[in-house]
């Protein structure tokens, strides 16, 4: 397991949010609503890429549970519509992790393995609580084992 490292622009996402965590199936319901409603987003950047955010707090993580948000990225940040959420990402360096395959357990592991295995031997250390699953055009559905998503890890090199 061995990502790219990236330094990306800051990015606002607007999306349909929830709390939960993957073993429950809420996240997978964000997607369907998000793709019903996205004609409201009239500042959106495009269709061709969205945005799985995953935002942890140390309330919600006690519980077992983070923030979703399916979202798009939008260039406006006013009026956002009624039961959507802004994200905004910042400017940061990213380790970014490639996924190919279902959307299923293997991409949990997948995180379990950065988060676990990778990120402490790295001489990395988080730079936010979050990261985001970018979907571009290699993604082509949640059951087809030919997608390709990535994960974006924020890092930075700890100071000495």
């Amino acid at each position: 397991m061995k990502p790219k490292f990236v330094n990306l622009d800051s990015l606002n996402i607007v999306g349909v949010q929830v709390a939960g965590s993957p073993a429950d199936g809420s996240f997978g319901k964000t997607w369907p609503v998000l793709f019903e409603r996205n004609s409201e987003l009239p500042s959106k950047v495009g269709m061709d890429v969205a945005y799985g955010v995953q935002s942890y707090s140390k309330e919600l993580m006690k519980q077992g549970q983070w923030k979703y948000t399916a979202g798009l990225e939008v260039s406006k940040t006013d009026n956002i519509p009624d039961g959507m959420e802004l994200i905004s990402v910042p400017s940061n360096q990213y380790a970014v992790f490639e996924y190919k395959g279902v959307v299923g357990p293997e991409l949990g592991e997948l995180f379990q393995n950065i988060y676990k295995q990778w990120l402490p031997n790295s001489g990395y250390e988080l730079a936010g609580e979050y990261d985001f699953e970018r979907y571009d055009s290699r993604f082509k559905g949640p059951a087809n084992p030919e997608s390709v998503l990535d994960i974006y890890v924020p890092v930075k090199k700890p100071r000495i």
